[in-house]
């Protein structure tokens, strides 16, 4: 006998199957619950992160990265169970590789943009673009907002009139910091 439903009974109520659990046995649905995933015993875990420590990682180690290319860096996500099968639920803003690990690919040297991209030795990741130090992405292009006229400080700040030139992040009326005209 089992109690399921506030009710004893031999059998449980399909698509439920009788498991044991700590108190006894009782009803679960083996396509949906992660401690009885597929059969009876059987429970999903999250992947091994192994020497993964959380918050770093291959990144550039140069400016304006700050140890970490930014963001989130990774979580484990949360075991689930669906159609009998055993998979990982990530926060908003990660996404599951094949590792079944949750990365901000937004922000991660070694997934960056999606699972399959890494950023080679000296970029870093921003907005899901390998930059070189120093350059933030601007519609959708590695933009350096320290000498650009048309990002001048920040994206959409344009030079132009009196100051068109971009110095050091600051609109200016002389010449660049490299000592040539700049669109």
């Amino acid at each position: 006998q089992l109690c399921t439903l506030g009710k004893c009974k031999a059998q449980c109520d399909s698509p439920t199957v009788k498991c044991n659990g700590d108190a006894g046995p009782l009803c679960v649905n083996v396509a949906a619950d992660p401690k009885n995933c597929g059969q009876c015993g059987v429970i999903c875990a999250t992947a091994d992160a192994g020497s993964l420590p959380q918050g770093t990682g291959n990144d550039s180690g140069l400016p304006p990265d700050a140890g970490y290319d930014g963001g989130t860096g990774w979580v484990l996500g949360t075991p689930t169970c669906s159609n009998s099968a055993c998979s990982t639920s990530c926060p908003n803003g990660t996404t599951i590789c094949s590792d079944n690990i949750c990365y901000d690919v937004q922000n991660h040297h070694d997934h960056c943009g999606s699972c399959s991209t890494a950023c080679a030795s000296g970029e870093w990741c921003t907005s899901g673009k390998c930059c070189q130090p120093g350059q933030i992405v601007c519609n959708n292009a590695c933009t350096d907002i320290l000498t650009s006229a048309a990002n001048c400080g920040k994206c959409g700040n344009v030079c132009s009139g009196g100051t068109p030139f971009c110095n050091n992040g600051t609109c200016t009326m002389g010449c660049n910091p490299t000592g040539t005209r700049q669109p």
